[in-house]
């Protein structure tokens, strides 16, 4: 087995070995190189002098661990600069599963350039968290995704939100997740390195949203591509109540009319928003 190589035991992935942890936010280390080291010669006074963290096993026995040992694109020594002769990380950090959302693609949390009549209609969180905010599957007390809120006059589905699109035929955009993103940091060059698009309101305030930003079977960072273990999406693609059959015109798994968004729905998207 070579550097960077590993068997697995019986937990084979990060979130079954971790299940405590919240893999709807970003969990890079998953994917950081890293390996035991010896206490004894690992000093405290040696990691302080080339820049590395070491730290002790959950177990509270006496294994060390460090990241920075390891270099990669996640960790290195801070204060001991050199190029590796070879990169071992299996995953780059636009690869990662566990990366949710491209590094200044996050939600921002805001949504106040919508404006008051906007928010009164699609609610007063409506795109502040990463939520497919049309799937109709609506949380009062919801804070954060894949769960939502749906407040406003016309929040209460697909249909409500967007009553000029034609529901006749699959609009399964609406159970993809997204959220409002700040072009600012979410930059041209880090949406291409991540696959993802970034869109202005329909409203053409100075609002920008994302499905790319948060990760889903239906849309996500474009190199992860199958491999995410976020999902924001509360519909499985094949049970969208908005993905029509194109052989019986029925609604995924026959669900009454709630909702969820593909970005990849581009055209069609991009003019309502």
């Amino acid at each position: 087995m070579g550097m960077g190589q590993h068997a697995c035991g019986t937990a084979e992935h990060c979130a079954t070995m971790w299940p405590t942890y919240d893999f709807n936010t970003n969990q890079a280390w998953c994917c950081d190189l890293w390996c035991y080291v010896n206490r004894t010669t690992c000093t405290d006074a040696k990691a302080e002098e080339y820049g590395i963290t070491v730290a002790k096993s959950w177990t509270e026995k006496e294994i060390w661990y460090s990241y920075d040992v390891c270099p990669d694109s996640y960790s290195k020594p801070t204060k001991f600069e050199y190029t590796p002769a070879k990169n071992y990380e299996q995953y780059n950090m636009s690869q990662c599963p566990y990366v949710v959302t491209a590094p200044g693609c996050e939600c921002t949390g805001n949504n106040d350039a919508l404006g008051a009549e906007e928010k009164a209609k699609h609610g007063t969180n409506y795109g502040k968290w990463c939520a497919a905010w049309e799937d109709g599957m609506c949380n009062s007390s919801a804070t954060k995704g894949p769960m939502h809120t749906c407040e406003g006059s016309i929040a209460q589905n697909c249909s409500t939100h967007w009553p000029t699109t034609d529901f006749n035929v699959s609009q399964n955009w609406c159970c993809d997740a997204w959220c409002y993103v700040s072009p600012t940091t979410c930059t041209p060059e880090v949406q291409k390195m991540y696959g993802i698009e970034v869109a202005q309101s329909w409203t053409m305030t100075d609002v920008w949203y994302s499905y790319g930003a948060c990760s889903d079977k239906y849309s996500g960072v474009a190199s992860q591509k199958e491999r995410s273990v976020a999902n924001f999406s509360q519909y499985a693609v094949d049970m969208c109540p908005w993905n029509k059959d194109p052989k019986t015109g029925d609604a995924g798994a026959l669900r009454p009319l709630l909702a969820v968004t593909i970005f990849a729905a581009t055209l069609a998207v991009s003019a309502q928003w």
